[in-house]
């Protein structure tokens, strides 16, 4: 080879080793998506406030009659919780019938496709004014559905055992806080 075929050679092989690697430009950062893990419809642990419309019916002198109330619940347990209630109605054999109860729930709570539902079973005990003040034990069933984690709609019906055959019936549906 002659001594110009050479040295082209060399200064374009020196060219190919000279400077810095060049590295591809990297894509943007993409923002990572931040998966915020949905609250559970029910709580392991709850208290609850019930406002509710009530309907009583008794076989009694209590008669038949439409009013409301207020509960308190507090779930100690995701399935289980004491409640107190208390409701006022107007009879339509008297005045003004008022019930005050305190008792045990057994609730399963579950989700099907986004609703959040709890059947629920309570045993109560307690006292209503029917010529004078009648102890009185309840057994009901009910069902909620939880518009969010701290708001539910429910409905129940509890049938109430009274001395003297004065049971009686009562059917509420109400709005239920949740703290």
């Amino acid at each position: 080879m002659n001594k110009l075929s050479i040295l082209a050679l060399t200064a374009i092989s020196a060219t190919a080793f000279a400077g810095q690697e060049i590295a591809a430009p990297e894509a943007p950062a993409r923002p990572s998506k931040t998966v915020i893990p949905q609250e559970a419809c029910f709580g392991e642990t709850e208290l609850q406030l019930d406002l509710y419309m009530a309907h009583v019916d008794s076989n009694g002198n209590l008669g038949e009659g439409y009013g409301g109330g207020l509960a308190l619940t507090y779930f100690f347990h995701r399935n289980f919780g004491l409640t107190i209630d208390g409701n006022l109605t107007e009879s339509d054999t008297a005045d003004t019938v008022w019930q005050a109860s305190a008792g045990f729930i057994a609730r399963y709570p579950f989700e099907v496709a986004n609703l959040c539902l709890s059947p629920y079973a309570k045993l109560t005990g307690g006292v209503q004014s029917e010529d004078g003040t009648n102890p009185f034990i309840a057994v009901g069933a009910g069902l909620e559905w939880r518009v969010s984690s701290r708001v539910g709609l429910f409905g129940e019906g509890t049938y109430g055992f009274v001395d003297d055959s004065a049971d009686f019936v009562t059917v509420r549906a109400g709005l239920r806080l949740v703290f």
